[in-house]
């Protein structure tokens, strides 16, 4: 749940240096699920603020280094056009959130690099803000007593660009696959 709100700001400059100065987002965070790190750097904070988000995506990060850290591995997107010879895709991890009383699906995003030196590692590329049961494919979230997200529902991959793990295919919140993601 969100107490603590961003504030509103005239420019993304305004915002970022309050993300920078107040939040101490900056830098790297384990995902608890999957025991893989996740670097997040001005540079892509910035990026993701200049895609001109509404309120509602900046209020994630109120709460982001939590979020993150408690995320549910969803999948493995394949880089598309644009991006591809630049990165293999995308890991995409799922989190929930409550503001002003309403609940919110946030769909974390971090580049998986080519090189085979960085193979181990991940880059925040951005979150989105979804309505829960919207085109997720996970219909029903609940929180379990020690806070972690939980699936209610089958997972049914409606979003077509998503390659679930075998484990998730199988209604199993485990993404590790014998010690390894799945798609990667």
């Amino acid at each position: 749940k969100i107490t603590e709100k961003i504030p509103r700001f005239k420019s993304i400059k305004d915002l970022m240096t309050f993300i920078q100065e107040n939040l101490g987002i900056i830098g790297e965070i384990n995902i608890k699920e999957t025991g893989q790190t996740v670097s997040v750097s001005k540079r892509n904070i910035k990026r993701d603020l200049k895609r001109g988000r509404d309120d509602k995506h900046n209020q994630v990060y109120a709460e982001f280094k939590q979020l993150f850290e408690n995320a549910k591995y969803k999948g493995f997107r394949e880089a598309d056009e644009r991006h591809k010879g630049k990165v293999k895709g995308q890991d995409i991890f799922l989190s929930k959130m409550e503001l002003d009383g309403e609940i919110y699906n946030v769909e974390f995003m971090a580049d998986a690099p080519i090189a085979e030196a960085e193979k181990d590692k991940l880059y925040y590329a951005g979150h989105k803000i979804i309505t829960l049961g919207s085109d997720t494919g996970i219909t029903q979230l609940h929180t379990e007593s020690d806070g972690n997200l939980q699936k209610t529902a089958e997972n049914n991959n409606q979003d077509g660009d998503v390659k679930y793990s075998r484990a998730d295919n199988a209604n199993n919140t485990n993404a590790k696959q014998d010690g390894q993601m799945a798609k990667r």
